[in-house]
């Protein structure tokens, strides 16, 4: 009788299939739960980068404002200094005098000499349209013109023709005002002693320099006709 061999089971086999069937999932269960763990510990690393960048970002928002709302109040003051210092006799040498004659190029690129106005009341402006005190003086300047029309306006520029026509098409489209607008030269300026602009004015119905501020509202300039 032959002896029958029991069948041959290779060790490595029922190990493989074990590891198949019971380490292999573990370690991949233990591996996705390390890659979830890492992924949620980069999510909020990264959660709090964003969070800290935006806190920063919100803090130099803050810087930003406080200091332009510091410079725009340091130009407040600064122009409001200088609106409320009127020129006085020791300061603007002109006072009291005839004001002197000049001729300058109107916007229709003609001559005019300020003696035409002779015998009327004048506000004599200086200005530049980059200047933004006198970009608030214009339209405060119209509705002065509208309300007194007995007062001529002479507003001398350090601007261009071609700028001073566009000036006139922006604030008197229908030349309904008694304004005229003329391009300065440096001359005048120091004719008139201007160091800053806006400059006004007063030359009363006799030829004399009554008064000068540097006004940008409607009332700063009737104080100035009326002082």
């Amino acid at each position: 009788m032959t002896a029958v061999s029991p069948p041959h089971i290779k060790l490595e086999s029922i190990f493989g299939d074990y590891q198949n069937k019971y380490v292999s999932p573990f370690e991949n269960s233990l591996l996705n739960f390390k890659l979830g763990s890492n992924m949620k510990s980069e999510q909020e690393k990264l959660n709090n980068i964003l969070s800290a960048t935006t806190v920063g970002l919100l803090i130099m928002q803050i810087i930003i404002s406080i200091i332009m709302l510091i410079s725009i109040r340091n130009l407040v003051a600064q122009n409001q200094l200088l609106i409320s210092t009127h020129n006085t006799e020791e300061e603007f040498q002109i006072f009291g005098e005839s004001f002197s004659d000049f001729e300058l190029r109107d916007v229709n690129d003609q001559l005019f000499k300020l003696s035409n106005l002779a015998g009327s009341p004048i506000v004599l402006v200086f200005s530049s349209h980059d200047c933004g005190s006198c970009k608030t003086l214009y339209p405060n300047l119209v509705n002065f013109s509208r309300s007194y029309p007995q007062y001529k306006i002479v507003v001398v520029t350090s601007n261009s023709l071609d700028e001073n026509q566009a000036f006139i098409q922006e604030y008197d489209e229908d030349r309904e005002l008694p304004w005229i607008v003329l391009q300065g030269t440096k001359m005048v300026f120091e004719q008139y002693q201007i160091s800053a602009t806006p400059t006004l004015l007063f030359v009363d119905a006799n030829g004399k320099i009554a008064n000068a501020n540097h006004a940008i509202t409607k009332e700063q300039i009737v104080e100035l006709v009326n002082r």
